[in-house]
């Protein structure tokens, strides 16, 4: 399928290992300097879905962790997924 993927399309794999692994492959491998994970809070009432508070405070925790800010990131990748998604199914 070529174009955009409709948002249930998804799929993502991460190969961590160590630095005289790594080099084996790559003389450029990737770093991870951060990982975060946050929980929002339950809200029984209205919720503004255009704009996530929860995704600024854990992209800024994990630019607090990593000693970086947006100006020195290359690549960013962020989940957001509500609860509801993965509990559903």
């Amino acid at each position: 399928m070529d174009g955009p993927r409709p948002a249930g399309d998804g799929a993502a794999a991460d190969v961590l290992a160590a630095d005289a692994v790594a080099d084996r492959f790559s003389g450029t491998p990737v770093r991870i300097r951060a990982s975060t994970l946050k929980s929002g809070e339950y809200k029984n009432d209205f919720r503004d879905m255009t704009r996530s508070d929860l995704s600024y405070q854990t992209t800024a925790a994990s630019y607090d962790v990593a000693g970086l800010g947006p100006d020195d990131i290359d690549v960013l990748s962020m989940r957001v997924q509500p609860i509801s998604a993965d509990v559903s199914r």
